[in-house]
């Protein structure tokens, strides 16, 4: 998506995709992604292995706010999600909950090498992210890493996949079990 208001993608059944599951990439300007949710739908790979959710403001930024990627299921890949706005943006209201994975791990865009976490939040104000629930993969690989977001919660793990957060703002997630 590069530019969308008021979108929801719910109750679909998404089979291998080309790229990502969900993919937001503003290309500047007045572009972007307002008010959009994804949920209730059923993820599998496409031939690149990528991560689920790819939310990046690498093509010139633009608007991201009010998103809610809810009650998920992929399989056959990791939940491995990233919203990162352009360089000198914020987004805001960003909710990642619910989702579930049958598959342990964390991917980087074209799945060439391990993320550094399940879930990489930058820059973002108003971050939930609760209650999603993935295999533990046996490292000690971050399950959530946040830079400069702000909200609220804590992640509990149960495995050693759950390292500490990194935040520059008070923001930790809740209620995530990777294990």
């Amino acid at each position: 998506m590069t530019a969308g208001r008021n979108v929801t993608v719910a109750g679909n059944s998404i089979l291998q995709p080309g790229l990502w599951g969900a993919d937001i990439e503003p290309d500047g300007g007045d572009t972007g992604a307002v008010r959009v949710t994804v949920s209730e739908n059923l993820f599998t790979p496409g031939a690149g292995f990528r991560p689920f959710v790819q939310a990046v403001g690498s093509s010139g930024g633009g608007t991201v706010s009010g998103i809610a990627v809810v009650g998920n299921t992929v399989q056959g890949a990791p939940l491995t999600t990233q919203f990162v706005p352009a360089a000198g943006q914020r987004w805001s209201g960003i909710t990642f909950s619910g989702n579930t994975s049958d598959t342990p791990g964390a991917l980087l865009p074209g799945g060439a090498r391990q993320a550094s976490a399940v879930v990489t939040m930058e820059d973002i104000d108003g971050v939930i992210v609760a209650g999603n629930r993935q295999p533990g993969s046996g490292d000690s690989r971050h399950s959530c890493a946040l830079r400069g977001a702000a909200g609220s919660g804590r992640w509990a793990t149960r495995s050693p996949v759950g390292a500490p957060l990194r935040s520059s703002s008070p923001m930790t997630a809740r209620c995530n079990e990777v294990g």
